[in-house]
């Protein structure tokens, strides 16, 4: 996890890396990152395989610092593949909590 703060946002970024496992897995990682302050959160996804990068839509959050890190944390741990994270997010969250 690298924590850092830009300005008066903060930004939080949980890198998950993969192995080769043969025909099953290619060497990949996804990074996940929180941007925001107050109660508004960016979450967003990059998956980087070889010299491929995929980035997700990112989710702009309304709720509180606590909640947003444990979206990001949960995303990490169960190692959620960024095509199916908004509709974790959805399910998790409270009505409203995602903006857009």
């Amino acid at each position: 996890m690298v924590e850092t703060i830009e300005n008066t946002q903060q930004k939080i970024e949980y890198i998950r890396q993969f192995s080769s496992l043969g025909d099953l897995q290619q060497v990949h990682e996804i990074r996940y990152q929180l941007k925001g302050a107050a109660d508004c959160w960016q979450l967003s996804a990059e998956v980087k395989a070889g010299t491929q990068q995929n980035q997700c839509d990112p989710l702009c959050l309304n709720c509180s610092e606590q909640l947003a890190k444990q979206l990001l944390c949960f995303l990490y741990e169960n190692a959620m593949p960024p095509e199916h994270w908004r509709d974790v997010a959805e399910d998790l969250l409270p009505d409203g909590t995602i903006q857009g």
